[in-house]
């Protein structure tokens, strides 16, 4: 990852405009657009813009460009995280949720599309089969240009370990949107890696927009529209990391 970042840094040194440049630390590099550069480098950012013939952003108190020649993608992300089923599976040991954010957890939970028939395991079971397949250790801009940001926003997500014919187990990951945009005709994609990078697997997502009225809409403090994106993975010891996007270019 360290060296993916190095290389944008070299990159970006031959496009800067600002005399006084100030690097800053990897971890500073965060947002949920990532731009995908032809050499196999990437930046992430919260927000971009097009100006000429480059993809600009903002970057160390000043601005970066990046030669739309030199782009291969962008993306939005869903989710970026460690594959740990067991802890995917866990709810997580946090402080109690605002009133509006249980309320909209409760929601999501009585309109998501109805699971296929699989039977859905206890988290008792699912940590047993988990161990049983060694899948975890037992016993642990301008004002004249166009901003492009996220179009989606994350409310609420669930994990469920299920069982399918043949005896096999799947991960299911339902995330709830909102989104001013209709998510419906764009392609989200569950991308899982190995510790070396490598993608072994790559799964379309199902998307299905949530009817919701008016009343609840403002109960629950939602603007515009719900969604809800399902994933699926056959859990695999190999994989170590996954990812969940769609692209925006």
């Amino acid at each position: 990852m360290k060296l993916r970042h190095v290389a944008v840094i070299t990159n970006l040194l031959m496009v800067f405009t600002f005399s006084s440049l100030v690097l800053i630390r990897p971890s500073a590099w965060c947002g949920s657009l990532r731009i995908n550069m032809t050499d196999g480098s990437f930046i992430e950012v919260p927000y971009f813009w097009e100006e000429g013939g480059e993809v600009k952003f903002e970057f160390a108190g000043g601005v970066a460009g990046i030669l739309r020649s030199q782009v291969s993608s962008i993306q939005e992300i869903l989710a970026a995280k460690e594959f740990d089923p067991e802890v995917l599976l866990e709810t997580p040991k946090e402080a109690p949720a605002l009133e509006h954010q249980k309320k909209l957890q409760d929601y999501f939970a009585d309109q998501l599309p109805s699971l296929p028939a699989y039977e859905i395991l206890s988290l008792d079971q699912s940590l047993q089969v988990l161990q049983s397949e060694s899948l975890i250790k037992k016993g642990a801009g301008s004002s004249s240009e166009v901003l492009y940001g996220p179009l989606f926003n994350l409310e609420a997500n669930s994990a469920q370990l299920v069982r399918i014919r043949g005896d096999g187990v799947l991960l299911v990951m339902q995330n709830l949107l909102s989104s001013r945009t209709d998510l419906r005709n764009r392609a989200f994609t569950l991308i899982a890696y190995s510790g070396e990078g490598t993608v072994l697997q790559r799964k379309p997502c199902e998307i299905s927009e949530i009817a919701i009225d008016r009343k609840t809409q403002k109960n629950l403090e939602v603007t515009g529209h719900l969604f809800s994106v399902t994933a699926t993975i056959k859990p695999d010891p190999r994989i170590k990391r996954f990812e969940i996007v769609t692209a925006r270019r």
